[in-house]
């Protein structure tokens, strides 16, 4: 390391270190009751967003600020002022007077909240599959964090690393979009042009992960993608769905590494990025909630789609070596949880995708089964539910 590197370094600390001693000294100065400060970790989407919206539409009394990770906010949000967590004084300034903070993620070591302070924590997904070789700090900088369910108190609590106590069993804001925006997946924004048959939506998780440390590299593929690990595969499994009039919207996860097989054309397979979603200025869940079924393996989004009441299918032909590779589920056995179609080879995809094209849901009881558990409220009022708790 160079000696400017070093200085450079030092500077940084010093003036974080100076910061944080600024924002514990805004103790003794009133918070704005009407200041409330958003974060997400992609900017201006998910859970606090639909926040954001709700607040600006129905209590137009409050400021709202977002606080960034990037430089700045989508071409599509609105003007509104922005912060960066301890980058300048106003920065320590509009966050220290905030009353109220909504988060998707844990917000950094150097943030403490203040006593009167309602910070909340609104997580991003049921937590059911661990990281190998996580060990959760004891988490302090939130009051409350909302979960979907009983079910999910003990293991996102674990998961997290904060006491049970601040668990609400509220819901998800983003999950209003999916009772807000429900309809038939021919109706899908990205679907083709006079489609008429039925679409379902793949959620892969990633794979190899543009963020090493939670990269699953044992499971890695040419596609990027489980079952279909080869281009070819998606060639072969493109001329299928074409055969039964079923389209695929293939969401690829913002963490997964860049892969040729996105780039590809194909007439029933559509590859769907988050820049793609943005520059149309909708959000993820108006896309899901525009669907016939959904398709996925280990992400937590199937049990926001249980609020839709539609087929499920998981593909776990690689479960054993993606469990070495992340670390143990939090729900043992994790087949129990994943209540829905098991797919483990291509003929039983195939036999999915048929059962969604003629109209069919078998696994249903598997849901129904589940979801009283899983999920408190089956309603598309979070956002109200949540705020109607916490507002002064």
């Amino acid at each position: 390391m160079t000696k400017k590197n070093i200085f450079t370094r030092a500077i940084g600390f010093f003036n974080r270190m100076f910061l944080y001693l600024v924002h514990r000294a805004y103790a003794i100065i009133p918070l704005d009751e009407h200041l409330v400060v958003f974060e997400s970790s992609l900017d201006f989407s998910d859970n606090s967003r639909v926040m954001f919206d709700y607040l600006k539409k129905n209590k137009p009394e409050y400021k709202l600020v977002w606080m960034l990770h990037g430089e700045k906010l989508p071409d599509n949000a609105p003007n509104i002022e922005v912060i960066h967590q301890f980058r300048t004084w106003h920065d320590v300034h509009v966050l220290s007077r905030a009353k109220y903070i909504f988060s998707t993620h844990v917000l950094g070591d150097l943030f403490h909240p203040r006593k009167d302070q309602m910070v909340v924590n609104l997580w991003h997904g049921i937590p059911f599959k661990g990281i190998k070789g996580h060990t959760p700090k004891k988490r302090t900088q939130f009051n409350l964090m909302m979960c979907l369910g009983e079910m999910n108190i003990d293991t996102t609590a674990k998961f997290v690393g904060c006491d049970r106590s601040l668990m609400r069993p509220w819901g998800y804001p983003r999950i209003d979009l999916l009772y807000s925006c429900r309809d038939v997946g021919r109706n899908n924004p990205f679907a083709p042009n006079d489609f008429t048959g039925r679409l379902i939506i793949w959620m892969p998780t990633f794979r190899k992960s543009v963020a090493s440390h939670l990269s699953e590299d044992s499971c890695d593929s040419e596609t990027g993608l489980p079952l279909l690990v080869h281009n070819k595969n998606l060639e072969e499994f493109n001329g299928f769905l074409q055969s039964i009039n079923v389209v695929f919207i293939v969401k690829i996860h913002h963490l997964q590494s860049s892969k040729d097989a996105f780039k590809h054309n194909y007439s029933n397979i559509i590859f769907v990025q988050d820049p793609d979603i943005s520059n149309r200025n909708l959000q993820l869940y108006e896309i899901i909630a525009k669907s016939d079924a959904l398709l996925t393996d280990y992400s937590s989004v199937f049990a926001d789609y249980m609020h839709m009441d539609r087929p499920i299918g998981f593909i776990l032909d690689d479960l054993e070596n993606y469990e070495k590779s992340r670390g143990e589920f939090l729900f043992n056995p994790i087949t129990d949880v994943l209540c829905g179609f098991h797919i483990y080879n291509y003929e039983q995809l195939k036999e999915f995708c048929i059962e969604i094209a003629e109209n069919k849901d078998t696994t249903k009881p598997l849901r129904d089964a589940l979801i009283n558990a899983m999920i408190s409220y089956k309603d598309g009022n979070n956002c109200e539910r949540i705020i109607s708790n916490i507002l002064m």
